[in-house]
Parts: structure tokens; C-alpha cells; sequence
């Protein structure tokens, strides 16, 4: 499937704008951090029973599973919260990333503790190797 892509828009940074409308523009600062944060916490969005799901509405739309993580981020940016920047996300609070990450409905982020744990292990991964 990729091959047969390889020469066509979905695999440039427009095409991966299309696929993510809540990424950030690909020529941005902080696109590459982004991805790095999003991807760091992508996992474990499965809810118990399906009408228990987290939930975050952003700009008119609600999402969930995945894009709810995208959808937290990016309300998070637009808030002023500078959660693509190492150093702030290495150092937060687990309330800190509760507040980024809190739905708009009575069901949690799953994983919230997970979740700040290997951010702040990612970023430090990623110091020690930058050292070596």
C-alpha cells in the first residue's frame, strides 16, 4: 500500500496535514515535537464498556480514542500551554497533564500515570543518548 503511495500527496507533509487536521502545520516548530509528544503518549485508549469512552470536543468537534489525545494537545496549545516544549513536559506535574488531558465528560484519560511516566522517561531517553 505505501509503495503504490510513494508518488502521490498522502505521503508529504500536506497529505499528513490532511490525514491530522488537529496536527500542527508541517513546516511549524513544533511539528516535529508534536509528533513526538503524541506519539510518546499513543496508547491504551480502549474503555471498559464503549459508552464509557473519554471524550474532548475541539473546535465544535468531539473525539475520542486517539484524536482525543490530538484534540487535548491541541487545546492545550491554543490555551498557551507550552506542552510541545521538553522542557516544560519533562518537568510538569501529573496535574499539570491531568488539566492538558481532561475530558469533557465524566469518563478520565485512561492512563493518566502511564502517561506522564514515560514522558518524563522519554525525554530523559532522549538526553542520554543525545550525550553519548
Amino acid at each position: 500500500m505505501l509503495f503504490n503511495l510513494r508518488h502521490t500527496d498522502n505521503l508529504t507533509a500536506s497529505g499528513w496535514k490532511k490525514a491530522n487536521p488537529l496536527a500542527p502545520v508541517p513546516t511549524s516548530d513544533q511539528a516535529l515535537n508534536w509528533v513526538f509528544v503524541i506519539d510518546t503518549m499513543n496508547f491504551s485508549f480502549w474503555p471498559e464498556e464503549q459508552t464509557q469512552q473519554c471524550e474532548v470536543t475541539y473546535k465544535g468537534t468531539t473525539y475520542t480514542g486517539y484524536m482525543t489525545l490530538c484534540a487535548a494537545i491541541a487545546r492545550a496549545m491554543e490555551e498557551g500551554i507550552p506542552i510541545t516544549d521538553p522542557k516544560y513536559f519533562s518537568q510538569m506535574s501529573m496535574e499539570e497533564l491531568g488539566q492538558v488531558l481532561r475530558s469533557d465528560n465524566e469518563t478520565p484519560m485512561p492512563m493518566l500515570q502511564e502517561r506522564h511516566q514515560v514522558l518524563a522517561l522519554s525525554y530523559l531517553s532522549n538526553i542520554k543518548v543525545t550525550m553519548m
